[in-house]
């Protein structure tokens, strides 16, 4: 008898009629059982797989709708936030041309109150993920890409053309994406200008 409980678990005997041969000698009513019993965990087995696949499906759904509505989270808050950044940009720059403007009428102390509203504002608007830069003084290259020409100077030096001769304005950016170039002066190559 246990033999036959044994091969009813074996692979080989999967077919009802291959089953039911085995245990045909065994009590009819013990057969019936150990039939009804391994449809039942057979049963179960399928819906478990079903189950296993269904959740899959559904945990990459709710991972791309996830991913989905970050970024749009993300645009909406910057939709909201841009406007107010730029002013508060704005309000940076007038600092800035205001310090550079009266530099020899104001005192140190002066322009230094200048300077440090506008390290106010930065530090306002990095708390709200805008971050402002400025290319390092020995990048001298002009990129069109983070740059915007205010004013180009003339210059017979061939080797200063498209390079930066000042700048003027930093640039800003949310989380990676440029929101306000920075502003800079450019040199510009004529060969025949004195200069």
């Amino acid at each position: 008898m246990t033999e036959n409980n044994d091969l009813l678990g074996s692979p080989h005997y999967e077919n009802k009629t291959e089953i039911k041969a085995i245990v045909a000698p065994l009590n009819d009513s013990k057969a019936a059982d150990i039939l009804e019993l391994k449809e039942l965990i057979r049963g179960l087995s399928d819906a478990f797989e079903i189950k296993i696949k269904y959740d899959t499906v559904k945990e990459t759904q709710i991972n791309k709708l996830h991913a989905e509505l970050q970024e749009y989270k993300s645009g909406l808050i910057l939709s909201i936030l841009k406007p107010i950044a730029l002013d508060l940009i704005i309000m940076h720059d007038n600092f800035g041309k205001l310090a550079h403007d009266r530099s020899k009428s104001l005192t140190n102390d002066e322009l230094n109150l200048y300077s440090d509203v506008q390290t106010d504002i930065e530090g306002i608007l990095y708390r709200y993920g805008f971050e402002c830069f400025s290319t390092d003084a020995d990048v001298v290259d002009f990129d069109s890409k983070r740059q915007r020409i205010a004013k180009t100077s003339i210059t017979n030096d061939e080797s200063k053309d498209r390079k930066i001769s000042e700048r003027l304005r930093k640039g800003f950016t949310y989380q990676g994406l440029l929101i306000r170039p920075e502003f800079v002066n450019v040199y510009t190559y004529k060969p025949d200008v004195p200069i």
